[in-house]
């Protein structure tokens, strides 16, 4: 049977996907030029992966565009991920350079993901607890198929052409 609110979870997860690989794909242009291209399909998973953290919390007992759609919880995933880099850098011998890079790059799709629902009538408290302000653009509902398809063909299409040409 078709499950509605699954699918809706998906097509939201789309968008996020596409605009934190659009921030993403000149990154990963730089990686490619610095003769990494490893490192460059290695950080578009991290990011791709990182964008959706925030949603995290519809499944937690916290609200919906709480504290996990924060400035304060980017911070918070990006040092949890340089730390973890960092960790398994040690255990295994990879470079330890990286482990500064990747906290970046989780925190900046987190980033993206916090804008990109900013662009919605619902908003968000972007520096919640700290200030109550409610950031909105009320430009487009966040479950419109359309864009969040259009931002997804737009985001992997960017990254393709960064790392291709």
């Amino acid at each position: 049977m078709f499950d509605r609110a699954k699918s809706d979870s998906t097509v939201y997860q789309l968008g996020h996907y596409g605009i934190a690989l659009l921030c993403y794909a000149p990154v990963a242009r730089l990686f490619v030029d610095a003769g990494e291209p490893q490192a460059a399909l290695a950080g578009g998973l991290l990011v791709a992966g990182a964008a959706v953290v925030p949603d995290c919390d519809e499944h937690l007992p916290i609200p919906h565009r709480g504290p996990t759609h924060t400035v304060w919880f980017a911070a918070a995933v990006g040092l949890l991920v340089a730390a973890s880099v960092a960790a398994l850098a040690a255990a295994t011998g990879l470079r330890f350079s990286w482990s500064p890079v990747a906290g970046l790059l989780a925190a900046g799709a987190v980033v993206t993901h916090v804008a990109a629902d900013a662009a919605t009538p619902m908003g968000i408290r972007p520096f919640a607890p700290l200030s109550d302000r409610h950031v909105t653009l009320d430009l487009v509902p966040s479950k419109h198929r359309d864009v969040n398809v259009s931002l997804f063909l737009l985001g992997a299409g960017a990254v393709a052409i960064a790392a291709v040409f």
